[in-house]
């Protein structure tokens, strides 16, 4: 019971932190996979400087800069990194809270259930991204060899899908990784009903309200019994 309540805080804290980031993660990474798709009208619609001007070669280039470094270089490459690291801390968190929890009412279950079943079942591949794009922000600041060449190889070749080229399989896993980046606004949004009956539960006029007692004593003077 104590480890589930020390990680249903970590869990919360987390969310603020980094729930935002990994939201935004997640639907640049979704936008990154569609690339090579998303990437000629990109070229047709935006202005021609404008790759240039962010450091991108074109428009496919500007999606995966915006996942990979969300366009601030280097420094932006290894805050994704340590995004990343706290994005697998609060997702295993979130799993050892989801592990075994049975709601207390059905109106629980109704508000909490879409958002602990959507993110057991999801925690396995949201946790194998974000650990895998970790390893890769470390890039800039630890030595390709240190990783292995052979490991930092077999990441990069799941994160960014290049696997499913030579495969022959791109439009099947491109469609699982869109999936998959939407997964952390699916779950946000899971988490919409569970916030608003926080917010109504901690509101000042519910907490002024008087709370039944029961059944009221009689008084003396009532009980007593008339000449």
């Amino acid at each position: 019971m104590g480890t589930r309540r020390h990680a249903y805080r970590l869990h919360a804290l987390l969310a603020y932190q980094v729930g935002v980031f990994l939201v935004l993660l997640g639907v640049t990474g979704s936008l990154a996979a569609m690339r090579e798709e998303l990437g000629p009208f990109l070229d047709a619609h935006l202005p021609s400087h404008l790759a240039p001007a962010l450091g991108c070669e074109d428009g496919a280039d500007l999606l995966r800069q915006l996942h990979v470094r969300l366009l601030a270089g280097r420094a932006g490459r290894v805050f994704v990194g340590m995004l990343g690291l706290f994005s697998t801390l609060f997702l295993l968190a979130g799993s050892r809270v989801a592990a075994r929890t049975r709601p207390r009412r059905r109106t629980s279950h109704r508000r909490h259930g879409v958002h602990r079943r959507l993110g057991r079942a999801s925690a396995p591949l949201l946790v194998a991204f974000a650990l895998s794009g970790f390893l890769l922000g470390l890039e800039p600041i630890v030595p390709e060899w240190l990783l292995g060449t052979r490991l930092y190889g077999f990441v990069e070749s799941f994160h960014t899908a290049s696997f499913a080229e030579a495969a022959g399989w791109r439009a099947p896993i491109v469609a699982t990784y869109v999936w998959v980046g939407a997964l952390p606004l699916a779950l946000l949004l899971a988490t919409i009903p569970m916030l608003r009956r926080r917010s109504r539960r901690q509101s000042p006029a519910r907490a002024s309200a008087p709370r039944p007692v029961g059944r009221e004593l009689p008084s003396a003077s009532a009980s007593a019994p008339r000449d």
